[in-house]
């Protein structure tokens, strides 16, 4: 349960999320509602955007008498932290990939995921590591967490930007060009 006009902290250490909801930012009641945040597999890629591992995490409110709270009074913050590890397996290796990342939300309205401004910061083990100090392979650290400012709940994820390639296939008609490539890097 959380009170909106106190607002709270809901922290999930197993699914690695972090919430801070300030006074208000849920409305000004004085009697708890409810908060939750599940981990989704149900999530799409899409060609400029996709989720880390294929999940994300579902954040919802519902006021005290059960009605849905989506858009938001104020901003809250989410922090969401993955392992190295974890980025490895979609082929998140270096900074430089890392550093392409982002924290996004899915919208309904125009099927796509959209990215919002994203703090990292960089940790190995309980120790933050500065940026410049992080080797170029992220062998030096163990944990990255993504951190944003938002007004509204939905479902949030970690994004990786996709690359679109486009090649040809058939052979140019006679006289015609000789064919090639084209790539595009989502936002």
């Amino acid at each position: 349960p959380l009170t909106p006009s106190a607002g709270g902290t809901i922290r999930n250490s197993d699914m690695g999320i972090n919430i801070v909801v300030p006074p208000q930012a849920l409305g000004s009641g004085s009697n708890s509602g409810q908060f939750s945040v599940s981990e989704t597999n149900s999530i799409p890629s899409t060609t400029s955007s996709k989720p880390l591992s294929g999940k994300g995490k579902n954040i919802t409110a519902l006021d005290e008498n059960g009605n849905p709270i989506t858009q938001l009074n104020g901003d809250i913050e989410i922090t969401m932290g993955y392992t190295t590890s974890t980025l490895a397996v979609d082929g998140i290796d270096t900074l430089a990939k890392q550093k392409k990342m982002s924290m996004g939300y899915w919208d309904n309205s125009t099927n796509n995921w959209i990215n919002v401004p994203t703090t990292m910061t960089y940790y190995s083990g309980d120790n933050v590591v500065a940026v410049g100090a992080v080797s170029s392979d992220m062998s030096n650290i163990s944990e990255v967490k993504f951190k944003a400012t938002v007004d509204h709940l939905t479902t949030f994820a970690a994004i990786i930007p996709q690359t679109v390639t486009i090649a040809s296939s058939t052979p140019p008609p006679s006289g015609g060009s000789t064919g090639g490539s084209a790539s595009y890097v989502g936002p």
